[in-house]
């Protein structure tokens, strides 16, 4: 797929009903193009919505939830602050389909998808963006490949922004 709204899109798409983490919303386009592929039933955002982090720093709760507000029938939760702290102790679990867009430092990405990848259902997937932008995010999650369970769906290095597609094999 040649970008991770395309991803985003045939993911979303095959899953109805799908429960949905973002890490790093933004603007509110990616939880956008799910809504708009997709029948998910949730939606948890994860933002701190500042630009420290290799954001761009222009969207707010209020703004993404004007922005989804014509998407009716998805529980839409918005999780205020550093992904680092607010994703551990989250209590909700089972996710099918994680997009990672946070933090765009390795140590950042590497806190997001830890953190998180237990949350994701067995053959759930996680799709990190941003590998063309931030090289040293291919390391990051070739490590990550390397944890039991973790298996690449997909890799896409030469096209937009550059992502991965990983699938969780086993608990």
């Amino acid at each position: 797929m040649a970008s991770c709204w395309d991803a985003l899109a045939h993911y979303s798409g095959l899953m109805p009903g799908l429960k949905y983490m973002e890490i790093g919303v933004g603007a509110g386009d990616s939880a956008r193009v799910v809504l708009h592929h997709g029948d998910p039933r949730e939606l948890h955002l994860f933002d701190n919505w500042s630009a420290d982090w290799g954001g761009r720093g222009y969207g707010n709760e209020k703004t993404v939830a004007a922005l989804l507000s014509a998407y009716t029938g998805t529980h839409i939760t918005f999780v205020n602050g550093d992904s680092k702290q607010t994703v551990p102790p989250y209590p909700e679990t089972d996710f099918d389909l994680i997009f990672v867009d946070g933090d765009h430092s390795y140590e950042g990405c590497n806190a997001d998808m830890h953190n998180a990848w237990p949350k994701l259902k067995l053959k759930g997937f996680m799709i990190i963006d941003d590998m063309n932008l931030h090289p040293y995010l291919r390391d990051c999650v070739q490590a990550f490949l390397k944890k039991p369970g973790v298996g690449l769906v997909d890799m896409v290095l030469g096209k937009v922004n550059g992502h991965a597609v990983l699938i969780k094999l086993e608990a």
